[in-house]
């Protein structure tokens, strides 16, 4: 296994992303702090710390339960720790490997990626937002249309001090078989700005994995007026 990382500000005032990679090199997690809760940065950081320690203690038993279990527990302290004197949201992105099994799971707009080798096939999550349901409904036709609305921040789902989660919200994608050389993407909507999804996947489908994360690290860096943070594991 090999895993890169990059964090960067962008050009926001404070960074309010937030990422984690178990000692064990199983568990990944990137969070994007809602910029409209006026302390999602806390809350991105929270999360990752609480699950992080959750994690820990888990045991290995039926890990799609398991997780859903995680996240529920993970926002039930969320609730706890911000409730009583300010809001506070955060995304999601999770992905746990087991042996020759993942388990993917997202609240919010930050994406994973998916990229199979061997089938060269690829998949993305879909964000739990106002613009993704618009595009499902046909009112907004590309991705691109979807970058540039105007209300393409408002977040439908995500970990949030103010709103309890049930484990039946939280959807546990599996794959498998996971084989040598596939990749997944775990990154938040601003390492987004400027490149498409089909455009992630043809970079990281095409190149070696060392030459298109330095391509993708540099144009984040470059471009992107938000946080944008990416863990990318092969």
């Amino acid at each position: 296994m090999r895993i890169f990382r990059f964090e960067h500000q962008g050009q926001r005032p404070k960074q309010e992303d937030s990422s984690y990679i178990s000692d064990d090199r199983s568990l990944f997690l990137v969070c994007d702090g809602v910029g409209g809760s006026h302390n999602g940065g806390e809350a991105s950081k929270a999360i990752v710390e609480i699950i992080g320690k959750q994690y820990s203690m888990m045991a290995n038993a039926d890990f799609e339960s398991s997780l859903k279990r995680l996240v529920v527990q993970a926002n039930y302290q969320l609730f706890e720790l911000f409730n009583e004197n300010k809001t506070a949201s955060t995304t999601l992105v999770l992905v746990l490997i087991k042996e020759d099994k993942a388990f993917i799971t997202h609240l919010g707009d930050s994406k994973i990626f998916y990229i199979d080798k061997t089938k060269h096939e690829w998949w993305v999550s879909k964000d739990h937002s106002l613009v993704q349901e618009l595009f499902e409904a046909g009112i907004l036709e590309t991705e691109r249309e979807m970058k540039s609305h105007p209300l393409r921040n408002r977040i439908t789902l995500s970990m949030n001090s103010d709103t309890l989660l049930a484990e039946d919200e939280i959807k546990i994608n599996v794959v498998p078989k996971v084989n040598t050389g596939d990749i997944f993407i775990l990154c938040t909507d601003g390492v987004l700005e400027n490149i498409t999804s089909d455009e992630m996947a043809d970079l990281f489908t095409n190149k070696p994995i060392e030459e298109a994360y330095l391509q993708l690290k540099s144009q984040c860096q470059e471009n992107s007026k938000d946080n944008n943070t990416a863990i990318i594991i092969e």
